[in-house]
């Protein structure tokens, strides 16, 4: 297995467009749409705002928002240089494959997701599996096959004229050290891949939404201890989500839409902090905000 990454979306298409025929509207007056895909450290918090945000009205009409989370079985080898160069190894190995057909995987992929009839389940079946077997860097029986056919087409369709990968980190001095941090930068670099680094975690950028926050004990919310139960930018987040909307804030559900519709908040908040990746080694800020401006109306 290479990566260890798969998409995150709904697989059941019903009456939704095809997700692969939303960038096909090349021509000689008009562009195609930009894919802009998302990869992150974190497992739910990034998944839920960057999804609900390629749903959202206020995400321009000229892109498309793809997330692609990362395996079960590898979310656990976080630190941040690793996932970076899973990017890296994932994205390389689908580009050098030429012996798949993109087009056949397409059809199958939209037999998996849409209409599939039962005479059609043994032919299939053993589709799957010479996938599984021919191509193991690529594809396993262990996990969601319509994730990973819609990963592997959604690089595989990559047109860096057109296109962005952007990789989203936590500044976790715990696990992510100088030397890791500089190697990080220079391998994104490196690769042409976007980086969106949060200090101390992506909480925070989901914290500047909400006015004043640098009143907060700034010293503290760069710690960002764990009490047990809640690190310290959970908690301020869940009081001021509590305070602004009477919902609480838990990493695997919020409400998204209120920090989508009141990014001009952050972005102005962002003006007290830094947001430049080579300056947040050391300083509370994210560049989070530099991606979601490219992102939004």
């Amino acid at each position: 297995m290479v990566g260890g990454y798969k998409v995150s979306v709904r697989m059941r298409l019903g009456n939704q467009n095809n997700p692969f025929l939303e960038r096909q509207n090349k021509s000689e007056t008009k562009l195609p749409k930009s894919q802009f895909i998302i990869f992150a450290e974190g497992v739910e918090t990034e998944k839920l705002y960057f999804e609900s945000l390629s749903r959202s009205e206020r995400k321009k009409e000229n892109i498309i928002i793809k997330y692609l989370g990362r395996w079960k079985e590898n979310s656990g080898r976080s630190h941040q240089l690793s996932v970076v160069n899973d990017v890296i190894e994932y994205v390389d190995t689908v580009k050098a494959e030429k012996k798949l057909n993109p087009k056949r995987l397409k059809d199958l992929f939209n037999k998996l997701v849409e209409n599939l009839k039962i005479e059609e389940l043994p032919v299939i079946s053993n589709q799957l599996r010479k996938l599984t077997e021919e191509f193991p860097s690529l594809f396993n029986s262990t996990e969601s096959i319509q994730s990973q056919l819609y990963s592997y087409l959604t690089i595989s369709e990559f047109d860096s004229e057109y296109d962005k990968i952007f990789i989203i980190l936590d500044r976790d001095r715990h696990s992510f050290t100088e030397e890791q941090y500089r190697e990080v930068l220079k391998n994104s670099e490196d690769n042409h891949l976007t980086l969106g680094i949060t200090n101390p975690c992506f909480e925070f950028f989901l914290l500047l939404h909400f006015e004043n926050v640098s009143d907060l004990d700034l010293n503290i919310l760069k710690e960002n201890k764990n009490d047990g139960r809640k690190t310290y930018a959970e908690s301020q987040l869940n009081h001021y989500l509590l305070q602004n909307t009477g919902k609480s804030f838990k990493k695997n559900k919020y409400d998204t839409d209120y920090f989508i519709n009141n990014f001009e908040i952050a972005l102005e908040q962002s003006k007290l902090f830094e947001i430049q990746n080579e300056e947040l080694r050391d300083h509370l800020g994210t560049s989070v905000i530099n991606i979601v401006r490219e992102m939004i109306e």
